[in-house]
């Protein structure tokens, strides 16, 4: 999908809006949104979006990118530290001039423990987020009951 994902890239126009993340922006429809390109891939790793985001030449002249992945990483057992170093490098992938969304990782049917994991990496991802010019923090938390899992009006 990232191959043909690059060679679509080449016909991004300058100014357009770069959607990167996992299943839950993948389910977005970019061209709905005007002029907007969707790169999430469902399955998604920060620490793959590390490495994948500096391939796509059109991040150079985007006008806005947003950025939404993580809970694919926690599922494989990664410690927030670490999802947190992923999206430092995301971050740095990307020209300082451009705004940027980080979106949080929704609240889901998680236990306790993984509540309290996503939690600690949202908090990351916010403080991540504000030693960025031009970085807003998308907090997802009104989405959770008070125990932190998905209220359930909100699951699709």
């Amino acid at each position: 999908m990232t191959r043909i994902q690059l060679r679509g890239d080449l016909l991004v126009k300058a100014g357009d809006v770069l959607m990167f993340g996992d299943s839950h922006l993948q389910a977005i429809p970019g061209p709905r949104l005007g002029r907007a390109v969707n790169y999430a891939l469902g399955g998604e790793t920060m620490e793959r979006l590390a490495l994948r985001v500096v391939a796509y030449s059109s991040v150079q002249t985007a006008s806005y990118v947003v950025v939404m992945s993580g809970r694919n990483d926690l599922a494989a057992g990664i410690h927030p530290q670490i999802i947190e170093a992923s999206l430092i490098r995301v971050l740095g992938a990307i020209p300082l001039e451009t705004p940027i969304s980080v979106v949080a990782i929704p609240p889901g049917r998680d236990s306790s423990d993984g509540v309290q994991r996503r939690r600690e990496t949202n908090r990351r991802f916010e403080s991540a987020c504000m030693l960025r010019k031009g970085c807003h923090f998308a907090n997802l938390e009104l989405l959770a009951e008070p125990d932190g899992t998905l209220n359930a009006k909100f699951d699709a």
